[in-house]
């Protein structure tokens, strides 16, 4: 039997991003919080996180483009990372489609499978 993860429960709108793109809470809040260009640095202060979970944090999020990652020069040698989260209506767009493919796979596998003893043969003696 086809496994659907549906819910019949209010589900706030926190977990429907976090989990269309497999996000940490951690992760989730660091990107609605990103509302300018931040470094690492910037990260861990506002979060109150370590130094690596915000470099983990910031490469998740890049790595699953949601954020966008510029490097700049410093002036005595070095480079810095910069991010920025990606535009609201692309995000916004983006979990749309993840739902809305989601809402397919659903009813695909309901006329697939909803109700399959009707259709079976009754064999008489």
């Amino acid at each position: 039997m086809t496994m659907i993860n549906f819910s019949c429960t209010n589900i706030p709108v926190f977990e429907v991003l976090r989990c269309s793109w497999n996000l940490t809470k951690t992760e989730l809040e660091v990107l609605q919080a990103l509302t300018d260009t931040k470094t690492t640095k910037d990260v861990k202060a506002d979060h109150d996180v370590s130094m690596s979970l915000a470099q983990r944090t910031m490469k998740s999020l890049h790595d699953k483009d949601l954020v966008i990652r510029r490097q700049v020069n410093q002036t005595q040698g070095g480079y810095t990372f910069v991010y920025s989260r990606k535009p609201r209506e692309e995000l916004v767009s983006d979990v749309q489609s993840i739902i809305e493919d989601w809402s397919q796979r659903a009813k695909d596998a309901v006329a697939k499978e909803a109700f399959q003893s009707d259709e079976k043969e009754t064999v008489t003696a």
